[in-house]
């Protein structure tokens, strides 16, 4: 084991950039930033698919999936960092969070457990199917 001298990750570690502007910047030389360029995306605007979703035939769901957009977006747009969240991440989840919700409510309409060919109870397909699609959310 190297007792001194030069060697990779030895001395102090650098201050978090954060802490850097907290203190005005003390080495005076300019911090590092990232700037992001994303000033063409609107996400108040919901995508397409979302509308068809919910003109669906038979879907019965108490929520909508413009609604749980309509959420996500109010929730995010205080923080002005809406901007810096891909358009994809907000879609994945509204999406999940919806498929998630159709399942619990469609599994309150249905039996949770069963019993198997030896006659031991089971919990059906279709919860197991719900709690995944929980932890996916």
């Amino acid at each position: 084991m190297p007792k001194g001298g030069a060697r990779k990750g030895a001395g102090r570690k650098p201050k978090p950039l954060s802490q850097k502007i907290a203190e005005g910047n003390p080495g005076k030389r300019p911090l590092k930033k990232i700037e992001y360029d994303n000033a063409s995306y609107n996400p108040s605007t919901p995508p397409a698919y979302l509308a068809e979703l919910e003109k669906k035939k038979g879907n019965i769901n108490p929520i909508s999936p413009m609604d749980i957009y309509r959420e996500v977006i109010e929730y995010l747009e205080p923080t002005e960092c809406l901007h810096l969240i891909p358009k994809t991440l907000i879609r994945e989840h509204v999406m999940a969070n919806y498929n998630a919700v159709q399942a619990h409510f469609e599994l309150s309409n249905t039996g949770n457990v069963g019993k198997n060919s030896k006659g031991d109870m089971v919990i059906s397909g279709f919860a197991e199917i719900m709690l995944k699609m929980q932890k996916r959310v």
